[in-house]
This record gives C-alpha cells, structure tokens and sequence, in this order.
C-alpha cells in the first residue's frame, strides 16, 4: 500500500485535516486536545492506526506520556477485537462486534488496566498520572452525574457522537464489572473466541452466564452503590 492509497481512504481523507487542526487547536490555546484511531482497511490485510500529535510523548502542556500510552493501547485492543472477527463484510464485522458501549468500553477497560499494570511492572516507563482508582472514579462520577440528571437514561443505548464519551464511560466500567464477576481472560478467551461461530448475544451468554439484558439490567444496580464500594472491584495488579 502506497502512500496515495492511504490518503484516498476516505476516513483517512476526513480524519487527517481534522486530526491536524485539532492538535494545532491545542497547541495555541494550551488546552489539550487529541483524536486518535484503527481507521481500518481489513480488506487489505492490514490494521491502520491514525493520531494526532501525541502532546504527552511530545512534553507538551503538562500532558503526562501515560495518556498517550493508553490512548495507543486502546487502539491496539481494536485491532485485537477485529483480529476475532473473520468477515470482510462491514456490517456484519460491526454487529458482531456489538453495541458501543461494549466495543469501546472493551478498549478503554483493556487500556486502562494494562497499561497501569506495564508502568508498574517497569515495562513501560512511568510518569505522573493518577491512579487507575482515581482514574476510574472520574469516569463513575460522569455516571452518577447523568443518571441523577435523567435516571431512566439508557446509557447502554449510547453510541458514536457528541454522547460518545459517556458511552465509553459506562462501558469501562462495565467490562470492570464483568471481569470482576468471571475472569480478566475471559473477554479474550471465550467471548472473542466464539464470535465466528456464534453472534454477539450468544458469546455474551456463553462467556458470562447471562444474557446482556440480565446483565444491563444488575449491572444498573452497581451503578447505584457508593463509588468507594465501586473502586473494590478493581483489579489491583
């Protein structure tokens, strides 16, 4: 793949300037501000990874490097995902892998834990951050704040747009919860292994012993408990 083949991907054609714009964004107000992402081309064979200017390997407005490295991270757990995933047919590819709050949720949860766990083994280099507990709480208390403003909200219904962040939110969390209740390997192991041969619904059923409704539906209580209860569930290494 040439160089002018990347750039007549039309994601790649849309994201570019955006990308670049946004990081010239931040750079002149000093507000940090990035995007990234797997922009696709499985068809090729081949995984493309897209960012902007990585302001915190570039030491730029106070922006701690470990940011960076879980936003590389959570696109590289993207790839994992459609690795799984054998069609070449787009849609089928997207319903396989499910709503967004699972897809993405999966990468962040994925992000967030592994990285934490490779700075403190000494793989990746470490630098000032906050923890994963506080980490993960800013994300429960972006939770709470809109359920106490609508508590009949759907947050599971959530996808790709201004709402965005809060679909990847509540799914962190969820996938926190469902690897509390199971086995950290089992989203990989069993989930992701069986979803050639069976749908979203039922590799959810037969990885975690319930239906997504059930599980929507109990998860949606945990949400209700204090956030220092919630942080116990955590994965401590």
């Amino acid at each position: 793949m040439t160089r002018d083949d990347c750039l007549r991907d039309e994601y790649l054609a849309r994201f570019l300037p955006e990308a670049a714009a946004k990081a010239l964004s931040a750079i002149q107000t000093g507000t940090p501000s990035s995007d990234a992402a797997r922009t696709g081309n499985r068809d090729q064979g081949i995984h493309l990874f897209s960012s902007s200017y990585p302001l915190g390997f570039a030491g730029l407005l106070g922006q701690p490097f470990a940011d960076d490295q879980t936003v590389a991270l959570h696109e590289y757990f993207h790839a994992v995902q459609h690795s799984h995933v054998y069609t070449l047919d787009r849609d089928e590819r997207r319903e396989l892998l499910g709503p967004v709050w699972f897809i993405e949720g999966g990468a962040e949860f994925m992000a967030q834990t592994v990285g934490e766990r490779l700075r403190a083994s000494g793989t990746l280099t470490a630098s000032d951050w906050a923890t994963l507990p506080e980490r993960m709480t800013w994300k429960m208390e972006h939770i709470k704040e809109t359920l106490q403003a609508d508590p009949n909200r759907a947050l599971e219904d959530i996808g790709y747009g201004d709402e965005s962040s809060l679909a990847y939110d509540y799914g962190t969390w969820a996938h926190a919860y469902l690897s509390d209740m199971s086995a950290p390997d089992v989203l990989l192991d069993t989930f992701h292994a069986s979803l050639n041969n069976l749908n979203w619904e039922e590799s959810f059923f037969r990885a975690y012993g319930m239906s997504s409704d059930r599980f929507i539906s109990e998860f949606r209580q945990f949400l209700n408990l204090p956030i220092a209860e919630q942080l116990l569930i955590l994965p401590t290494n």
